[in-house]
């Protein structure tokens, strides 16, 4: 609750947090003089606390995004304007990853776009009203407006990441440097992330792994484009991208099961019911259908599953094609 009211507080409270991660609640705390100064640090911070008004759904949004290369942080800063009157709505900050420096700075902001209206989505989906994101990069409305025109931007992460604006009907509008100041304040002080299983980390993970191709139906027709889904060792990649792909293999491969105290890997368990390894180490399911051949079928990702039924789709139609002539 604390950091939709304090600006930064993720980066007050991280040496502290720091300091009793692994910790025991009967575990005593050994008090240094440079942890004693963070803990007063934080104590006063209290007194900068921002009040902030939480959005009715007649309210109208605006997110104002903002990212740092050379400080590794994204932020962005949420306003409603209702009767007229702007208001503070709640701040949002993430840190980056070190090989994410070296991205171009338009797809940091296309990034800090897509992971601020992926935060605030709850206000955004049940406003009556279209939000408004409100960014300092030119590439990026200019990428947003070919999005909506159809086309795609020169960079895959720049259409990715803004591809995910268009699923909130979130309109995207340029706003000058000089008048960014909070979100500019809160992606140079992005605090850093510890937790495994934090749910913005992983959204940016997956966010950066998937990006758009800009690649059409007729270059597959034409065989100008190749997708990668006619090798075995294509498939062997594909599947080692995915965690819970790489965990079934792990447990096949070592003979073992998981916990079933275990409740959130519920594919992992799927698949260990029907997936077996090939001699090439592909996991497959054996299929033996009467008076025919025992076939192997791939065990397709979930993340890829609509790209296969694009490209089997458009293989149908090339097929068709050619019988008709």
């Amino acid at each position: 609750m604390l950091s939709r009211v304090i600006p930064n507080c993720s980066n007050l409270i991280a040496p502290l947090e720091e300091k009793i991660s692994g910790m025991k609640s009967a575990d005593k705390i050994i008090w240094s003089d440079m942890l004693r100064e963070h803990f007063e640090f934080a104590q006063k911070s209290l007194s900068s606390r921002k009040a902030i008004t939480l959005p009715k759904c007649s309210d109208q949004l605006w997110i104002v995004t903002d990212g740092s290369v050379t400080k590794r942080g994204i932020g962005a800063t949420l306003y409603i304007n209702r009767d007229g009157k702007v208001s503070l709505a709640g701040f949002f900050s993430a840190k980056l990853r070190k090989h994410q420096v070296l991205w171009l700075p338009c797809e940091i902001e296309a990034l800090s776009i897509a992971a601020s209206v992926k935060h605030f989505s709850p206000f955004i989906i049940q406003s009556k009203l279209q939000a408004n994101v409100l960014t300092d990069s030119k590439p990026c409305v200019q990428g947003f407006e070919k999005l909506c025109r159809g086309e795609f931007s020169a960079s895959p992460r720049v259409t990715s990441f803004l591809s995910v604006v268009s699923r909130y009907q979130v309109s995207v509008n340029h706003l000058s440097g000089r008048a960014n100041i909070p979100s500019d304040f809160a992606s140079r002080n992005a605090p850093v992330c510890t937790e495994p299983n934090c749910q913005v980390c992983c959204f940016i993970s997956r966010t950066e792994d998937s990006v758009v191709r800009a690649v059409s139906i007729q270059d597959v027709l034409n065989d100008e484009f190749r997708l990668p889904f006619t090798t075995r060792s294509a498939w062997i990649n594909i599947q080692s991208e995915c965690p819970d792909l790489r965990r079934t293999h792990a447990h096949l491969k070592q003979g073992t099961r998981p916990s079933k105290k275990l409740t959130n890997i519920k594919d992992v368990k799927r698949y260990l019911n029907v997936a077996s390894i090939a001699k090439d180490g592909l996991l497959v399911v054996r299929r033996c259908d009467p008076l025919a051949p025992p076939n192997e079928l791939i065990i397709v990702p979930r993340s890829v599953r609509e790209t296969v039924a694009s490209y089997t789709s458009t293989c149908f139609i090339k097929d068709e094609k050619l019988g008709s002539l």
